[in-house]
Order: structure tokens, then sequence, then C-alpha cells
């Protein structure tokens, strides 16, 4: 299962403060995954490939930092 989340980094977790709820977000270098409630309130998991580095909640948004991937480009 994609989400099915063992362990994350340090500073790749946030608490949501929300109209009706806290949401906690995970990030994982496979996906972002949100929890409602505890561990076995899994919410909605989104895909998302990258090297996550850090995660905050800002005015409603969550800020997601990635590793720049380095490109190996062939000259022309």
């Amino acid at each position: 299962d994609l989400c099915d989340l063992i362990g994350w980094d340090k500073g790749c977790n946030v608490l949501a403060d929300l109209r009706n709820e806290t949401m906690l977000f995970i990030a994982r270098n496979d996906a972002i995954c949100s929890f409602t409630g505890g561990p076995e309130s899994r919410g909605t998991c989104y895909a998302f490939d990258g090297e996550k580095k850090l995660i905050k909640w800002y005015r409603g948004y969550l800020v997601v930092v990635v590793k720049e991937q380095q490109s190996h480009g062939v000259p022309v």
C-alpha cells in the first residue's frame, strides 16, 4: 500500500488546524498522506515522488520542500 507508513524523516510531518478538525500530514519519498484522529483514521494519500526535506502548514496551504534532482543532460 502506498501509505503503509513505517516512519518518516525529521521535519516531514505537520499538524494542520482546519475549520472542523486537526489533520496530520506525513511526507515520505513516494507520497504525502493525511490522518485525522489517529493512525487508524487514514485520509487521502497523494502520490508525489521526490526526497522530501520539510513540510509546513501555512495559511491553509501545505508547503512541501523537495530536494532538487540533478539532471544529466546530453550536450547537443
